[in-house]
């Protein structure tokens, strides 16, 4: 509003803001204009001469505030004072008649849209729940209310603006209560009210007809167990939604994380460019949102899913996985291999021993020792004086102490060590630390993290490693060798990694390589190898890991020997190895030929040996493969009977 020289005369906003605090105070149409007449000159500017604040011109204003005004006794919609005839008398108190003084006089545009949402957040709490329970609020205007309200800060405020909504029967289930629903869960969710979601949640898929409403519920369920690990509810979830709004923006956005949570990159690719398609078909261009995203994942799906990963890890590894992408390409170090040194070589060049295991007996005399080049001698000193975790103990994955690397004071130090020092890729010692660090990643076991930065360091420690046995393929590198560790610790992540892919072939692959460095098998990955080479029918194979390691506490070995024997034939020998697994682990016989058998309390990184979690575990991982064996579990059954 502006006059003759381009200046605002009033302050408008504030003007308006404190007309609706004066309308629904009373909702007095008379007191209302007495009020606008007495203090329009409150909100004069300083560039305002005043000029335009006459009669006249405060009744015209006034009155189409008035008029646009959506009054809460009125259900929220305005209450309009009756227009004057011609010839009565002027509604401004001029004297003169209504054609010869306002008629003409322009009004105020105003939509009483514009100002519902000051009005409802003006109304009394108990008046504006009876008003949206009654259906007389539009779900639009109560999201946008429920938005300003977060936007203070005001989360409690924000709810008893929504949850109305979706009190007693649910009246509508258009795209605006989806908004409705989606803000309402977004707002619980800052609360910390996950079961009240839920309720929510449940209570519309389970009260509501298919529609654009229950749709977004359907997809806000896909996520939650998407993030609980169900990834089975999460797919039912996600068809569930797809029935009921095909075309919802969300679905395509959905699908492509689903697909990406679980590393399925080519078919996100090939997904993504489908929803891209579709979507420009309906009309959106290079500049919608979710074209552009479709785009970017049909071209660089695993790109996509590190930026997606690290920015809900507030950016923790992004510099890493730039640093990975410039010493890519660095040639391999020259790392040696010679026999562990003896108590009469040089100092500098004497291996530390762990005398813990049974294995260190023969270790020095069979290990060899990896040498680092010289060079990087400097740098690993440096390293370790600015990078805040110790190794881990033993074969674990992280150390004891709970330090976080990811802190954000921490990781610009180490990071920024590593843009400084390109170098230190080719040191196994640092790549070891760096793979540590991410076991305590707050993303560690998704996809895009092992793609993106596991999987580069332990190819690069596996290459180096290689490259340093390259003239003695048949070396050893003992567990024992506390200098080996970095190098056999980063071997047997490429097992767990594999694992996690769920690649059983790459597993036991890798599994196999790090037996044959290590035949002392300290991280225990006979089972893996036994376990892979009976189900791919190489009995020969499985025989001959379960025989070099005859391990009658361990049910892939002492079983999965019996069963090879079994499938080779060598039926008195598979007799005589039966007793004896019998003998060792018992509860296995009854886990194995049971059609149905209880759960038992599984507790995380232990098991009982000879118990029923160590039998129970055996049977999920490997019931299937003694079934496939045409007479083996009845053949068990028999033996238990005698």
């Amino acid at each position: 509003m502006q006059d003759d020289t381009g200046n605002d005369p009033l302050d408008f906003q504030r003007l308006l803001h404190d007309a609706i605090v004066r309308a629904v105070t009373d909702e007095d149409p008379d007191g209302f204009m007495d009020w606008f007449r007495d203090h329009l000159g409150d909100y004069q500017t300083e560039s305002s001469d005043g000029a335009w604040l006459d009669a006249p011109f405060a009744a015209v204003l006034g009155r189409s505030i008035w008029n646009a005004m959506p009054l809460p006794g009125n259900g929220f919609k305005p209450r309009p004072l009756p227009e004057p005839g011609r010839n009565d008398p002027c509604f401004c108190g001029s004297g003169q008649k209504y054609k010869r003084c306002c008629a003409d006089s322009p009004k105020l545009p105003l939509d009483p849209e514009q100002i519902l949402t000051t009005v409802l957040d003006l109304t009394p709490p108990e008046t504006l729940v009876r008003h949206i329970e009654g259906g007389r609020v539009p779900a639009q205007s109560l999201v946008e209310l429920a938005s300003m309200r977060v936007d203070r800060g005001e989360l409690w405020n924000a709810v008893t603006s929504l949850e109305p909504l979706f009190t007693g029967g649910i009246r509508r289930t258009d795209e605006y209560y989806g908004a409705a629903m989606d803000l309402l869960c977004d707002v619980y969710n800052d609360l910390g009210h996950v079961r009240r979601k839920e309720a929510l949640l449940e209570r519309i898929v389970s009260t509501t007809t298919r529609s654009p409403l229950r749709s977004e519920a359907w997809q806000r369920i896909a996520v939650a167990r998407l993030d609980a690990g169900d990834m089975d509810g999460a797919w039912e979830a996600f068809r569930q939604a797809q029935q009921d709004h095909p075309d919802a923006p969300g679905i395509g956005l959905l699908e492509i994380q689903l697909l990406m949570s679980r590393g399925r990159a080519d078919e996100a690719r090939e997904r993504a460019g489908f929803w891209e398609k579709r979507r420009r078909r309906q009309g959106h261009d290079d500049n919608d949102r979710l074209v552009a995203f479709f785009g970017r994942v049909s071209r660089d799906p695993r790109g996509v899913m590190a930026e997606m990963g690290t920015r809900a890890a507030g950016g923790a590894g992004e510099g890493l996985i730039d640093w990975l992408q410039t010493v890519a390409e660095r040639p391999l170090p020259d790392y040696r291999a010679t026999r562990v040194p003896d108590a009469a070589s040089d100092a500098d060049q004497r291996s530390t021993f762990d005398h813990a295991g049974p294995e260190s007996d023969e270790a020095p005399q069979q290990s060899l020792f990896l040498h680092a080049p010289a060079a990087l001698a400097d740098v690993e000193a440096r390293w370790h004086e600015i990078f805040p975790l110790d190794k881990p103990f033993s074969i674990h994955e992280e150390p004891s102490r709970p330090d976080s690397p990811w802190d954000p004071g921490l990781e610009p130090q180490w990071t920024g060590f590593l843009v400084q020092h390109p170098e230190a890729f080719d040191s196994l010692d640092i790549i070891d630390d760096l793979a540590t660090a991410l076991a305590g990643h707050s993303q560690f076991g998704a996809d895009w993290l092992d793609h993106s930065i596991l999987a580069p360091l332990l190819h690069r420690a596996e290459a180096i490693v290689d490259h340093a046995l390259r003239d003695r393929p048949a070396g050893r590198l003992a567990w024992v060798v506390t200098e080996n560790r970095p190098a056999l610790r980063s071997l047997a992540r490429r097992v767990y990694m594999a694992d996690r892919r769920g690649d059983s072939d790459a597993m036991a692959r890798a599994a196999e390589r790090l037996l044959a460095l290590n035949p002392d098998d300290n991280h225990g990955f006979r089972n893996v190898v036994a376990d892979h080479c009976l189900r791919e029918g190489d009995d020969e194979g499985a025989l001959a890991v379960t025989e070099l390691y005859h391990d009658t506490a361990n049910p892939e070995c002492a079983w999965g020997r019996v069963l090879a024997l079994y499938r080779l034939d060598r039926l008195d020998e598979a007799e005589a190895a039966l007793a004896e697994a019998m003998q060792s682990l018992p509860a296995v016989a009854h886990h194995l030929t049971a059609k149905r058998v209880k759960k038992p309390t599984i507790r995380p990184d232990t098991v009982t040996v000879g118990g029923d979690d160590q039998a129970w575990l055996y049977r999920e991982a490997m019931r299937d493969v003694w079934q496939a064996t045409p007479g083996a579990l009845d053949w068990v059954r028999l033996r238990q009977q005698l």
